[in-house]
């Protein structure tokens, strides 16, 4: 009896010994596998951080991409603009902004796309970049396939997206990630004041003016 007590002793010891060592060796491999993260997650912190510092580099966009991208936001602003002046909210006019910001955002994602195929030393054409790419068009035909306002809020939610994937990447010049920062906020305000519109300004009425405030 003494000799099986002195051998299930041991085996609890033992026991003991080997849990308390499992349990540090898992305490180790969890630290070990996520300090990468950890890392990642500070270092996608500066890109943003440096991001937003480096945005006097707009000033070393190339004059046709700062025309182009400036021209571009013309068909964002115009249409809150000119339905705040006229005092209605245009349904057909918030379409054409939804239309357009689809078009957008495939053209941004394409850039990366293009950039991953053409400068691959500069990209990397792993899977990341390139369902990063693709992310964009598909918000953008999720959002003609719904009505507003959730097709509004889909377009702001890729615009939102596509910028802070462009804002953390090592990747993009930085004059690229100064003009995205601006031309993406207007854009998002631009929509966000659409938006707003439909709640705040009376229903154009096909007759006589505003008077209905139903929303289709």
């Amino acid at each position: 009896m003494l000799l099986i007590k002195k051998l299930g002793s041991s085996i609890a010891k033992t026991t003991n010994l080997c849990l308390k060592w499992s349990a540090v060796c898992s305490t180790y491999n969890s630290v070990r596998y996520f300090r990468p993260s950890i890392k990642n997650e500070s270092a996608i912190s500066d890109e943003a951080k440096k991001a937003l510092r480096n945005f006097p580099d707009i000033q070393q966009a190339p004059p046709p991409a700062l025309a182009y991208g400036i021209t571009g936001l013309i068909p964002f602003t115009g249409i809150p603009v000119y339905m705040l002046s006229s005092g209605v909210y245009i349904p057909e006019m918030a379409f054409t902004s939804m239309a357009y910001s689809a078009v957008i955002l495939s053209f941004i994602g394409g850039v990366r796309w293009g950039s991953a195929v053409s400068n691959p030393e500069i990209m990397n054409p792993n899977w990341k970049n390139f369902t990063i790419s693709i992310t964009p068009s598909v918000i953008a035909w999720m959002s003609l396939l719904v009505s507003n306002p959730i097709g509004s809020i889909l377009s702001i939610t890729g615009f939102s997206f596509c910028l802070l994937q462009d804002m953390i990447s090592s990747q993009l010049p930085s004059w690229y990630k100064s003009l995205r920062i601006l031309l993406s906020t207007v854009a998002i305000c631009a929509l966000l004041t659409t938006l707003i519109c439909r709640y705040a300004l009376p229903l154009e009425s096909k007759n006589s003016g505003p008077v209905s405030t139903t929303r289709s």
